[in-house]
Order: structure tokens, then C-alpha cells, then sequence
């Protein structure tokens, strides 16, 4: 059995859960169409058709042209995929973020592929409420075209009803990590230094100014505690400045973008992982953070905060701690838990790693996903 997966680019280096279920089918032989190719040496694939490879000249131009002002696909860009589905010989095709899907939508009303549609963040949280509105109404074609579509977690589940997605063609799936990358390890009860960990992009939606503030709070009364960001956003800059006005530049470090076959080394040198996500004012949240699932498959506590599905896969005092969003002080608090009781670290770490085993294994949630893609295809089957 075949399956196409739609991406308008491939891939932004945020963007590794998708990888990881492309490459992670084993019933299924997967084939990737974009119109953009991007960072291919994070993400080599070779069954790939990207239409900025393969359609020069001025019908390319023109595509380009709808692409950027009117978000549309021409006819020219639509007959290059169809001819990949059809020579192909595609059972299904799998759309990654439901915009993604709406751009795509043309393919599954022509051909009548069986489409699956997965849903990640922001295109079911602040992407209906942009354009004023537009962002809704281009969404509604998806509801109404897509065969199935996958929630990451119950609260995007309702999100997703909230905006008029039938709740019969919702299903709550989580895509999972590669755990063969992130196993976990006993750190020592005893350190001579502490290392709280963020990782993600340094923007305001992953809460990175709430780490700071908690860590100023924190960093005089525990001389051996540290803060370490991985990861690059336009809040970089900022976050340099205000740890130099507080004096804490030689307490805090940034490595920048680290490659994610690296991000074990950053993992297994921390001690407590931080990443109070926040909602923004437009709406806009998370699906489940992976980087959170990763952290806890090796081993770390963590200080998260009670946002989207995040509660669904951390659980309070048992985990770590979870607290409300934009609490400094209770974010505070944890952490200064978590720093002064190193055996309640490693049982909880202990207990992280289970959870992120018994939920986050991508190779058993892709198992599951093969599982929906033969559902979806007898259903649509029985159907037609």
C-alpha cells in the first residue's frame, strides 16, 4: 500500500515530527510532494517530488506568483501533483497541518484519493482568527473533504469541533518521538552543578521569558544552579540583554540551533527540563511539544505549564510539576523542588521516561497510524 504525504515545504528544522512519521512506516511505502525543498541535509528522503525542482520557466513563475499573493495553487503547479499521484499509484494521501491540507484540497476533490489530515498547533488554534477571519473560511474545505482528522491531543480534539470539524471524522493521535535517539540514562544524585534545560525556538508562545525571570529569582539563593536555552527565535537577542542587566551571563548559556542526532548531549547534561508554554493573545498555542516527550524519554523532570495537550502527557507531581501559565512564581517554586531534592528528581525522571515510553514511542504510534490509514481506506471503500 502506498501513501503520499502533502507538505507545502519540506521541512522546517522545527518540523521533525513529520519526518519521523514519514520515515518510520514499515507497512507502507511513503512518497513526499512539496512545492518547496527545504533543509534537505536534515532530512534526506529519497522518494521526493518537489515542483520547485521539476517545473522551470514561466508557468512556474506564474505558480509562484499565486503561491505568494493569493495562497492558490494554478492549474499548471495542480497537474504536476496529480501526475505524481496518478503515476504513482498513491492508495492515500496524507496532508501534515491543515492549512497544508486546504492548499492541497484540489487534489482529493479531483481524484477522490482517500486524504487524512493531521493537525499540529497553530493551524487549529491562531490560523482561523488571522485575515480576519479568512483563516476560518479557508479551513472549511478541509472539514468537508478530508476522510479522517488526527488531533494530537483532547484539548485540540475540541478545538477542532469549536471550528466546525465533524467530531465523527476526529480522531486523537499522537505521532510519537524516536526513542532509539533519546534513551534514558540515572543521573547522579549528586552534582556539583545544576542544569535547567529549555529547548525549543526562542519565541514568547514556548514561555522562554518566564524561564529567565524564574531563573534570576533563583539564581542567588543556589549558587550551583545553571540555565542553559538550545534553540534560535527572534527572542534571542532579548533574552542576551536581560541576562547581562541581571548579572547572570556567566549563569546562563545559548547553543543556538543543535542538529537534532545532538540534542541527546544537551538532554543527558541537564538535570530539570523547563518549557512553560504560554497561550497568545491571537489564540495561538502548541499541540504537545515534542521536545517535552524527548526530555522526559531520557530521564529529566519537568516544569511545564497546564496549556493545550500538555496535561495529557505531563502529570502534576508525578512527572514533574505542571502549573498555570505565566505563573513566575509557582514556576519558581518547582524548580526550586526539583533543584533541592535530587532523589525526588530521579524518581520523577524515572517515572517521565515510563510515560514517554508507554505514549511517545513513535514506533508503536506509527504502527497505530498504519492501523487508522487501513481504516480509512475501508471505510472510503465500503463508501464508494
Amino acid at each position: 500500500m502506498r501513501v503520499i504525504h502533502l507538505k507545502r515545504t519540506f521541512l522546517a528544522r522545527t518540523e521533525t515530527f513529520v519526518y519521523t512519521q514519514v520515515t518510520h512506516l514499515q507497512q507502507w511505502q511513503s512518497m513526499v510532494l512539496t512545492r518547496e525543498l527545504l533543509n534537505p541535509e536534515l532530512f534526506p528522503y529519497a522518494n521526493l517530488k518537489a515542483f520547485c525542482l521539476e517545473s522551470p520557466g514561466w508557468r512556474k513563475r506564474w505558480a509562484d506568483l499565486n503561491y505568494k499573493t493569493l495562497r492558490r495553487m494554478s492549474a499548471y503547479e495542480r497537474h504536476f501533483y496529480e501526475r505524481q499521484i496518478r503515476d504513482w499509484g498513491a492508495d492515500l494521501l496524507h496532508a501534515h497541518f491543515a492549512v497544508d491540507a486546504s492548499y492541497f484540497i484540489a487534489l482529493k476533490q479531483r481524484l477522490r484519493t482517500p486524504l487524512v489530515v493531521s493537525c499540529y498547533g497553530y493551524d487549529v488554534s491562531s490560523f482561523p482568527n488571522r485575515y480576519f477571519g479568512l483563516g476560518w473560511h479557508y479551513l472549511q474545505p478541509v472539514w468537508r473533504w478530508a476522510d479522517l482528522v488526527l488531533a494530537m491531543s483532547n484539548d485540540m480534539r475540541t478545538d477542532l469541533v469549536n471550528l466546525g470539524c465533524p467530531s465523527d471524522k476526529i480522531k486523537v493521535h499522537y505521532h510519537g518521538i524516536d526513542l532509539s535517539r533519546f534513551g534514558y540514562i540515572e543521573r547522579p544524585l549528586t552534582a556539583d552543578k545544576i542544569r535547567i534545560l529549555f529547548v525549543g525556538s526562542l519565541t514568547e508562545r514556548k514561555g522562554v521569558n518566564y524561564v529567565l525571570q524564574s531563573f534570576a529569582q533563583i539564581a542567588d539563593q543556589r549558587p550551583q544552579v545553571e540555565l542553559r536555552f538550545v534553540g534560535e527565535g527572534p527572542l534571542r537577542s532579548k533574552l542576551e540583554r536581560s541576562a547581562q542587566s541581571l548579572r547572570l551571563e556567566n549563569r546562563l548559556s545559548f547553543a543556538g540551533f543543535v542538529r537534532h542526532e545532538h540534542l541527546r548531549d544537551e538532554l543527558n547534561a541537564a538535570h530539570i527540563f523547563c518549557h512553560p508554554s504560554v497561550t497568545m493573545p491571537d489564540h495561538d498555542k502548541e499541540g504537545i511539544p515534542g521536545t517535552i516527550v524527548e526530555a522526559m524519554a531520557t530521564g529529566l523532570p519537568v516544569v511545564t505549564t497546564r496549556h493545550a495537550g500538555i496535561p495529557e502527557i505531563v502529570t502534576d507531581g508525578e512527572h514533574g510539576f505542571v502549573v498555570s501559565e505565566r505563573d513566575i512564581a509557582a514556576i519558581t517554586r518547582s524548580l526550586l523542588v526539583l533543584i533541592d531534592n535530587p532523589a525526588l528528581r530521579a524518581q520523577m525522571g524515572a517515572k517521565a521516561a515510563q510515560r514517554a515510553t508507554e505514549m511517545g514511542d513513535a514506533i508503536r504510534q506509527t504502527a497505530e497510524l498504519e492501523s487508522i490509514y487501513k481504516e480509512v481506506l475501508s471505510i472510503t471503500s465500503h463508501h464508494s
